[in-house]
């Protein structure tokens, strides 16, 4: 069934704009005239493919599938039909590669496929990790509350990933702003004072030396050195974000690197606890929740180490043991997963340890930024300080010969 974008006008003259699904533009006509609309102009919807080479810009931002899964675990609890739901939400919808899936995906469902295949279609929109979740809600008739919980694991998890991520602009930026500032004093700054200890002669301290022989390089060889800075920083994006070997070498750094290692370290245990507990809640197994786990983590270096706690699982160890031979998470982690399993509650318990670990998240960012800020201040003071003595000691030198 195509998707009309029409134009109407209502029984008072006001125009009126609009998307509705027709067989044909005889079915839109009555469709319309059905709400008191007279069909004036309209054209079928084409929703092309995005172009591979543009696939960078036809993600859709999580913030985004965040808001939808809401809208439709709302619209789904509420009893209105999946197809129906999915159908609103394309119609409001405003970004461009978010509408055409969910137009591909409305089609499959009126052709009788389940929601779950439906949204497989489209890894890049709709993660793997919600479309499984969403085959567990149909299968298990339990879709209202797998959506629930799924939007809430989504919201949670967005909320922290984002604190993060927003909490290293500020420490990044005066970090850039620092390196700029040094570069301006050797380009702009040192060759004034260059020409000025010249002319009063006198012993060139070797401070001195060095700080204009680095002005000189970067004066006379700027266009080299920008050429290789883009250079080293494609190839380096290239091999630490497209490559297995770069992307794994880049999560281990992130996990060993000093400071912010800690942020990443709380994150992924808060966000293994929680996707843990979503998983066993719904009804899957263990084994394939701990496989789905270690997906979750979007942390390469743990995926492949936790591979080895879901091997012991499968010769029949318990989970806890299983996770604590992998001597990654704190012990609190196991202690609670040891509770969970004695007890059969263990989505409960771990859905509680998944909030405290949400807190150490908040505060090992607080730590990071806090111990950032005078670190970066130090070198800044360091770095200026070394060129303002590196002209000023040799101007001393002179003045005291007078």
């Amino acid at each position: 069934m195509p998707l009309y974008e029409y134009k109407a006008i209502e029984q008072d003259g006001n125009d009126v704009k609009g998307m509705l699904d027709a067989y044909d533009l005889d079915d839109l006509r009555s469709q319309l005239k059905q709400n008191q609309l007279f069909l004036k102009k309209a054209k079928v919807v084409v929703h092309k493919k995005p172009n591979m080479f543009f696939a960078l810009s036809s993600k859709t931002s999580k913030t985004k599938i965040v808001l939808f899964i809401r809208q439709l675990s709302v619209m789904i609890d509420a009893g209105i039909a999946v197809e129906d739901a999915i159908k609103t939400l394309r119609n409001q919808e405003k970004d461009k590669a978010l509408k055409n899936a969910l137009v591909e995906v409305y089609d499959d469902i009126l052709k009788g496929e389940f929601l779950s295949d439906a949204l497989g279609k489209h890894p890049k929109i709709f993660p793997p990790f919600f479309k499984n979740m969403i085959y567990v809600g149909e299968i298990s008739g339990n879709l209202p509350k797998v959506l629930n919980k799924l939007a809430d694991y989504y919201e949670r998890d967005l909320k922290i990933k984002s604190k993060a991520k927003n909490s290293m602009i500020y420490p990044m930026f005066l970090g850039i702003i620092i390196v700029l500032v040094f570069i301006f004093l050797l380009v702009f700054i040192v060759p004034k004072f260059e020409d000025m200890i010249s002319e009063l002669g006198g012993e060139v301290p070797v401070i001195t030396q060095i700080v204009m022989n680095m002005s000189y390089f970067f004066r006379n060889n700027y266009i080299f050195i920008i050429i290789a800075l883009l250079i080293v920083g494609s190839i380096g994006y290239l091999f630490f974000n497209k490559t297995k070997k770069g992307i794994y070498l880049r999560d281990k750094i992130k996990l060993s690197f000093p400071i912010i290692g800690k942020v990443n370290y709380y994150l992924i245990t808060a966000r293994f606890s929680r996707g843990f507990a979503v998983l066993t809640a719904s009804g899957i197994t263990v084994l394939d929740a701990m496989e789905t786990t270690g997906k979750l983590m979007e942390n390469k270096y743990f995926e492949k180490k936790f591979e080895q706690a879901i091997d012991d699982v499968k010769k029949g160890k318990k989970i806890t043991r299983a996770v604590a031979s992998l001597k990654f998470f704190p012990q609190l982690l196991i202690e609670m997963l040891s509770v969970g399993e004695q007890t059969g509650r263990l989505d409960d318990v771990l859905e509680k340890t998944a909030d405290y670990f949400d807190d150490r998240v908040e505060q090992s960012i607080a730590r990071a930024v806090g111990a950032l800020e005078p670190m970066i201040i130090i070198i800044a003071g360091f770095l200026v300080g070394f060129v303002i003595l590196a002209v000023l000691l040799p101007l001393i030198a002179v003045l005291n010969t007078i």
